[in-house]
Parts: structure tokens; sequence; C-alpha cells
């Protein structure tokens, strides 16, 4: 199963269309509540737009869409299977629709609307979640600069914390990092591991 992805921020785009503007707006959404509150935010910014057709995924449990007076799936529908097509979660999508005069058709209002989001989001920059394994390691000060080179090449550095012994608090995505420490130190070293949790990266990063 593909990694979900997160939208960075949020972002519009504007497509014409047989002479219709359809502007596409995304928010990171991490709930119902503020998916709807976006959604009213832009029917008042819209309120002269022809349609203003939404869409949301929060999860599986938490994805709705609405035509707005198109004709029935040939907005809505398509807008939010496009958002699972393309893997992305906690998000909500408005597409403002501003008829230009000529009639697109069942299939050419799928297609415009589907095209209006699939644009948008290939434009906007994405977050992907990765597992990160967090570590604490108590330091005697005269192995502090070792410990702390090795730390600054391999791992990320989230707290210090001196006492009898310097704590160091740090993540990382190598698996091994403990026994490269353990190494590294000859075992003069205790590390502890503290936990595992999915954090988000951009999209590009390996």
């Amino acid at each position: 199963m593909n990694t979900k992805l997160r939208i960075k921020n949020e972002f519009s785009n504007t497509i014409q269309i047989e002479k219709s503007t359809f502007i596409c707006y995304l928010r990171r959404c991490d709930d119902e509540e503020s998916a709807k509150t976006f959604i009213n935010e832009i029917r008042k910014k819209h309120y002269d737009a022809t349609h203003v057709c939404t869409a949301y995924y929060i999860d599986d449990n938490y994805q709705k869409s609405n035509d707005d007076g198109e004709p029935k799936g040939t907005a809505g529908i398509p807008m939010l299977e496009t958002i699972k097509k393309m893997n992305i979660e906690k998000i909500c999508v408005c597409v403002v629709r501003y008829f230009g005069g000529i009639k697109l058709g069942a299939g050419g209002l799928i297609r415009a609307y589907s095209n209006s989001v699939s644009e948008a989001i290939n434009k906007v920059e994405k977050l992907k979640l990765i597992p990160v394994n967090i570590y604490q390691i108590n330091v005697p000060y005269n192995m502090v600069s070792k410990i702390e080179y090795f730390l600054n090449q391999n791992a990320i550095i989230m707290d210090r914390i001196y006492d009898l012994d310097v704590i160091f608090k740090f993540q990382s995505f190598d698996e091994n990092i403990k026994n490269k420490l353990i190494e590294y130190t000859n075992g003069k070293v205790d590390i502890l591991f503290l936990e595992n949790k999915m954090i988000e990266i951009s999209e590009n990063f390996y």
C-alpha cells in the first residue's frame, strides 16, 4: 500500500475550459470541522460563482463531496475520487466555476472537475509520513564532543539536558543507529529507545 501524502500549504490554481473558469482551492484539514469552515470561507468569497463544488477526505471514515447544483455525480464525486487516487489525506478541495456559456456535458464536467483537482495537487508541495525512532543517551562530559559529532552526522538532536551526565534526546531514521553508537563508543554509553512515531517530511526527501 502506498504511503499517504498531505499537502504542505494552502494553494489555488485556475484553469479555463470552453470559456468556463475553474478555480481549485486546496487546504490541509485535520478534521471535518476545519473542512466545513474552509468550504464556508470559499462560498462566501465566491458568492457570485455559478457553482462551488466541494470534496474532503480526512481518512476512510470521514469523506464527503457536494455537486452544488451541477448534474449529480459530475463534480463532487470525481473530485473526491481524484483526491483518493492521488493518495492524499487530510485535505479539503473546493472548485469554483464561473460558467462561460458553453455546456460541457456530463463527461466534460467530470473531466473538468477531475483535472482541476489533479492539476492543483500536482503543483502543490506535498509531505509524506515516515516512521522515525526516538532515543535517549547518557553521555559523560569527557565524551560529549565525540557523541555530538556522531549524532550530527547520523541523527537529529532534539534536546540536551546537562546533569551529572549530558542527556541527549535524538531521532533517527536508521534502524541500526543503536548498534552503531555502541560500536562507536565501545559500549561506554547507555542508549535507551523511547518510542517510534510517524513524522511528516518533504515528499522528495530520501
